[in-house]
């Protein structure tokens, strides 16, 4: 049985804080927060950062707040846009746990997400990030249900010094120990872009591990509205590489520099050519 954990006035804290930061989200911030509300894991609480959306997603998070009012939710509804570090910076100020996971705002988790990566970060404690698999829906594809696998297992795989190759992690799939994030000093709100993969880089910097668990719980998704990954394809392939390359030739991990130019040209390629290849390479 774990520990109930109570902050000074002897109040249940949450054994995990979720943060969602969203900007014009309106046609999939809906099913991200159902997919949350769904979790078989209940000892949360959820940080939403509405970074001055200039649609109705406001409007939207706000009917789904009033509507569930027995779920813990502190909803920080911006006027003006301060950009997703600074959102997420802020979201990581006002969460109360010591552990956080993270969803995007056009993402969805499977309903034993947050219960399999709490246990994931409890049980295998050598890891202060763990990130887990997850699927692509691409365009107008159909919501893949029940997607994750019946038969789980306990494998955890180190890909801390993948992650200096390339970025390996999904953003919507990690957990970690807030105390590490905040003493490399958060997210860069000096960065517009790959945000993400800059914080894993200064982690992997500091020695710490980075756990990927082999388990699809997450589907991202791939649309026009994203701002950067799917508009600028060769920028964002190139804007990796350039990072990565950095952080090999600081560490000589020469291989690893020839694995990142290889990398590089594939992440070139259009995601429906990369997903077809994984199919005929690996079978999913």
């Amino acid at each position: 049985m774990s520990k109930i954990l109570r902050d000074k006035r002897g109040y249940k804290l949450p054994e995990i804080s979720i943060i969602l930061t969203i900007f014009n989200g309106a046609n999939t911030i809906r099913d991200t927060l159902n997919s949350i509300k769904s979790q078989t894991f209940k000892n949360y609480e959820l940080i939403i950062v509405n970074d001055g959306s200039k649609d109705n997603t406001g409007e939207l998070v706000e009917q789904f707040v009033e509507n569930n009012k027995m779920m813990t939710i502190k909803f920080l509804n911006l006027n003006q846009n301060i950009g997703r570090s600074n959102a997420l910076n802020l979201a990581l100020k006002n969460a109360s746990s010591d552990f956080i996971a993270n969803i995007d705002g056009d993402d969805l988790w499977s309903k034993r997400h947050l219960e399999l990566q709490v246990n994931n970060i409890k049980t295998h404690s050598e890891f202060d990030v763990i990130c887990s698999d997850y699927y692509l829906l691409i365009g107008n594809e159909k919501t893949i249900n029940n997607f994750i696998q019946s038969e789980i297992g306990d494998r955890m795989i180190d890909i801390t010094k993948k992650v200096g190759r390339f970025n390996p992690i999904n953003h919507s799939t990690v957990i970690f120990k807030k105390l590490l994030i905040e003493k490399v000093g958060g997210y860069n709100e000096d960065l517009k872009k790959l945000i993400d993969y800059d914080l894993w880089l200064r982690l992997k910097q500091q020695n710490v591990k980075i756990g990927f668990f082999p388990v699809k719980t997450c589907i991202k998704r791939i649309h026009k509205n994203q701002n950067y990954e799917n508009k600028n394809p060769v920028d964002y392939a190139y804007k990796i590489f350039q990072m990565s390359a950095k952080s090999l030739i600081n560490t000589r991990d020469y291989i690893g520099f020839f694995f990142a130019v290889s990398k590089f040209f594939y992440g070139l390629a259009p995601q429906h050519f990369r997903q077809s290849l994984k199919k005929v390479l690996y079978g999913k």
